[in-house]
């Protein structure tokens, strides 16, 4: 016959193990709320990196009237103290901005939620990879399970924004790294950009250099000629 007292710390065990396995279960499933506050002409942040199901809520803190628009949602006029909340359920880029104040633009961005268990891989594209300087260049990100970024343009400039944008003035081939990272490892990635002079800095023709050219040619011309009719 099981002793009382081990048949007692067997069913703590269950119960225990019942506990981590819900836990288990509920680790990022859980939606996530967060705050852009609008305030001197300014959202803040004015890009914003959360997961699907996660609401976002604007609070204008400004004397002006806002809005935040897109082609998604929109708030309509928000006084000051006014708030606004959006719940993202799709992955995407979501771009927004105030019409009554058009330089005031901010992003949403809408990744699939993480697993932490899963080693991150990364992958991104650039657009575009080859012109002359100065030459902007577009950074997307194409990672998986990602948590942290970090670029590394190759130039001396680094940045930790998922989708980034990098100027380059000085001609040059770069190496561009992506690492990519969460609680179980990280990865990275690279691509080349390629550039070159811009068309004022190539040498320039001298000036008048055909016609002196033609008019040389025509006087030795005419010379070997004058020579083979005195023979």
């Amino acid at each position: 016959m099981i002793n009382k007292s081990i048949l007692k710390f067997l069913m703590l065990l269950v119960v225990l193990s019942l506990f981590a396995l819900q836990a288990g279960a509920n680790q990022n499933s859980e939606p996530a709320e967060y705050e852009i506050i609008i305030q001197g002409f300014e959202y803040n942040p004015s890009e914003l990196t959360i997961y699907e199901n996660d609401t976002v809520i604007w609070i204008n803190m400004d004397a002006e009237t806002h809005t935040v628009t897109a082609d998604e949602f929109d708030s309509g006029d928000l006084q000051d103290g006014d708030s606004f909340s959006y719940t993202f359920n799709e992955t995407g880029t979501y771009d927004y901005m105030c019409i009554y104040h058009p330089q005031m633009q901010g992003t949403v961005i809408v990744e699939a939620e993480v697993d932490d268990d899963v080693p991150p891989v990364a992958d991104f594209t650039a657009n575009p990879t080859s012109g002359v300087a100065p030459l902007e260049v577009t950074f997307t990100d194409n990672s998986e399970n990602a948590v942290e970024y970090h670029w590394d343009f190759g130039d001396g400039n680094t940045s930790a924004e998922v989708n980034p944008t990098h100027t380059y003035l000085t001609p040059d081939v770069y190496t561009v790294t992506l690492t990519v990272s969460n609680e179980v490892g990280e990865d990275s990635a690279e691509e080349t950009i390629t550039v070159g002079h811009p068309v004022d800095d190539e040498p320039s023709p001298i000036p008048g250099f055909g016609i002196i050219f033609a008019i040389t040619s025509l006087f030795a011309i005419a010379a070997l000629v004058k020579k083979i009719r005195q023979k």
